[in-house]
């Protein structure tokens, strides 16, 4: 699941959220 590696990714560093959003306007 690709959610799953995304959540991974937030829990290894907070700013992935911020990036994660970015996308995500």
């Amino acid at each position: 699941m690709v959610r799953e590696k995304i959540i991974s990714r937030t829990k290894t560093k907070k700013n992935s959220r911020v990036n994660f959003q970015k996308h995500e306007p």
